[in-house]
């Protein structure tokens, strides 16, 4: 998921997010939540919530450079049990 500032003149508040119940089902290796300000000094803010994420390369995110009251968390899902192997 991305969050993107893209209109620094239109906006005087970049954030306002909570996740619930959020899974996020990837392959590849790269943040199940990232946040992208551009050149701006605005920092992301009320970010909360939990991502469950069901990834081989783990659970990251990136919440740029300067979150305000963020207190999101990402967290790998549990790993499916293995098949009980049949007796030949």
């Amino acid at each position: 998921m991305l969050i993107e500032l893209r209109r620094t003149k239109l906006i005087s508040h970049f954030g306002g997010v909570e996740f619930k119940n959020c899974y996020v089902y990837d392959n590849v290796d790269r943040p199940a939540l990232q946040v992208e300000e551009g050149s701006s000094e605005f920092g992301v803010r009320e970010v909360h919530g939990l991502i469950t994420v069901q990834n081989r390369s783990g659970a990251q995110m990136r919440l740029g450079h300067a979150p305000v009251d963020a207190d999101v968390q990402v967290a790998p899902a549990n790993p499916p049990e293995p098949p009980e192997a049949k007796p030949k």
